[in-house]
């Protein structure tokens, strides 16, 4: 049955009973949110638009600050719920749209926050009776929030910890990918993509940018072949560099290992912004870990390491659909100042520093994980679901941010392991184990 509804100034016919499957429940919405999001997102990166510089950004556009501020900060915003109880009429976005419009962006990129708007509209009319309503429904989606308090904390570290160190970077990220082995039923592929956005000496100093190690649940180390997303020739070591991301001139690079772990390490170069730097990391463990629950492993993690100052970073994990483990994952940050390496799940409770931000669901696929912090992220992330021979669509979607994450720490997320199908049979030597750690010393 079809309905008509008024919402704002336009007038919305949906099929009641589509609609509601569509948008009846949390994630539904989510999507919705999200595919507004990206796809503004998309645009401005198009257009060479930075949302985050509001006064510029709208003088160029020929808008008012107010108008390209009540779009743009649909895109600025870490949690996605934070304004979306304020997102703009049609109107005020199309104003915005048209204007990005005249740059000679693509016609598909126009079209696309175009039908974003039109079903977030319908979203809106499905599930409520009017937009003050349907925002009333907004807060028990959203992710609780640090307080504004310790994250004023946590900045004093990072300028202070910039200073002492003499670096720091704008952005930190990794991204994780999780996919059933195709050549063995008990293991999972791992792959990985990751990087310093606008890494910045303060001094002429080297510093660690990468190193790797597994850990299985007794904390033992066992070694993995790590295979590059791009088999790259003008990096000046085996580091795996994605070079087409990276800042011009490539960084200088240097490696020293032990016995049980390679560390790679950003040369000392120019300080400031002449020696500001982006450096883009990916590769693929085979057969990396275990898929299921066996003697030695109830519970499987990724562990990102934290060791360099650093505005914000971003953890994307995509699980893919065949497996089942429980999501999204438990985060914790875990304290490396007293445990400074080696990882046991049973030093988590002793090891653990408060922690608010939660594990955001972004639905399926990677499209909605769009975000202006990181150029190309969505190439990145095709490159790396090419590369594993899988389409982006077959993964569901998982964000952590944190700003100005306190260091020495890591980021360990953790879910537990499911049993193994009656046709399965798990295999529990040490060296086939079920937590991965790729332990990326990044900012």
């Amino acid at each position: 049955m079809y309905a008509l509804k008024i919402i704002g100034e336009a007038a919305i016919m949906f099929d009641d009973e589509v609609t509601a499957e569509r948008y009846g429940s949390p994630e539904g919405i989510v999507r919705v949110l999200q595919s507004l999001r990206s796809a503004l997102t998309e645009l401005f990166q198009s257009a060479g638009v930075n949302p985050s510089e509001i006064r510029a950004s709208a003088r160029e556009l020929g808008l008012s600050k107010d108008i390209f501020w009540r779009v743009a900060r649909i895109t600025i915003a870490d949690n996605m719920f934070e304004h979306s109880n304020q997102i703009p009429p049609r109107a005020s976005v199309e104003r915005v749209v048209s204007a990005v419009e005249q740059k000679g962006v693509s016609a598909e990129l126009v079209r696309n926050v175009r039908d974003a708007m039109e079903e977030f509209e319908i979203m809106v009319a499905s599930s409520s009776t009017d937009r003050t309503t349907f925002e009333l429904m907004l807060p028990g989606l959203s992710m609780d929030n640090i307080t504004q308090r310790q994250e004023s904390i946590r900045k004093q570290a990072f300028l202070s910890n910039s200073s002492i160190w003499g670096v720091q970077a704008q952005i930190a990220f990794k991204a994780f990918f999780m996919i059933p082995s195709k050549n063995d039923e008990n293991m999972l592929d791992l792959a990985n993509i990751s990087g310093l956005i606008d890494f910045r000496r303060l001094r002429k100093v080297a510093w660690p940018i990468y190193q790797r190690r597994i850990f299985n649940d007794k904390g033992a180390t066992y070694s993995q072949t790590l295979e590059p997303i791009e088999k790259n020739t003008d990096a000046e070591c085996d580091l795996p560099v994605i070079t087409e991301f990276c800042s011009r001139p490539l960084p200088r690079l240097s490696w020293r290992s032990t016995e049980t772990v390679k560390y790679y390490e950003i040369e000392p170069d120019l300080i400031g912004n002449s020696g500001a730097i982006t450096c883009i990391l990916g590769g693929i463990s085979r057969r990396s870990a275990g898929r299921y629950r066996d003697e030695n492993n109830d519970r499987g993690g990724l562990i990102y390491e934290l060791s360099t100052p650093v505005k914000k970073i971003i953890v994307d994990l995509f699980v893919h659909r065949e497996l089942q483990f429980k999501m999204p994952p438990d985060v914790i940050l875990f304290d490396r100042m007293s445990c400074l390496k080696g990882y046991s799940p049973d030093l988590e409770d002793r090891k653990q520093l408060p922690l608010s931000n939660r594990v955001l669901s972004l639905g399926p696929g990677t499209a909605g994980c769009s975000t202006h912090h990181i150029p190309e992220y969505l190439k990145m992330l095709d490159r790396v679901t090419a590369k594993i021979g899988c389409s982006s669509e077959e993964f569901n979607s998982f964000r952590f941010t944190l700003n100005f994450p306190p260091i020495p720490t890591a980021i360990v997320m953790r879910f537990d392991l499911p049993d193994a199908p009656d046709n399965v049979s798990v295999r529990t030597a040490s060296d086939e184990t079920l937590v991965d750690k790729q332990t990326v010393e990044f900012q």
